[in-house]
């Protein structure tokens, strides 16, 4: 999808193992991306054991005054850290529009 300066997009995240479960308590999930501004990019360190959904929201933040702004395409990266196994993945690519 494309973005407006100023709009957000919420990124679902859905964290299990192949059997369903949800990752331990104490793993490491974080949220990158090359543009734009994350709700949270330090590492959030999961408690309750149970869950296994999370969100992210990634706000457009380019400033269309600017001169120096340009377009920018961008995926949202999520890294999970756990004593289970690591691992990456992206969402779709989010466009983030000057107008």
């Amino acid at each position: 999808p494309d973005l407006l300066p100023g709009f957000p997009a919420t990124i679902d995240i859905k964290i299990y193992d192949v059997n369903g479960n949800p990752i331990v308590a104490g793993s490491e999930i974080i949220a990158s991306a090359n543009g734009g501004a994350l709700s949270w990019n330090t590492a959030l360190i999961t408690g309750d054991p149970g869950v296994t959904r999370y969100q992210v929201v990634l706000v457009n933040n380019l400033d269309p005054a600017d001169p120096d702004a340009k377009a920018i395409a961008t995926p949202v990266t999520i890294s999970v850290n756990s004593q289970n196994g690591n691992v990456v993945r992206s969402s779709p690519v989010i466009v983030l529009r000057l107008n």
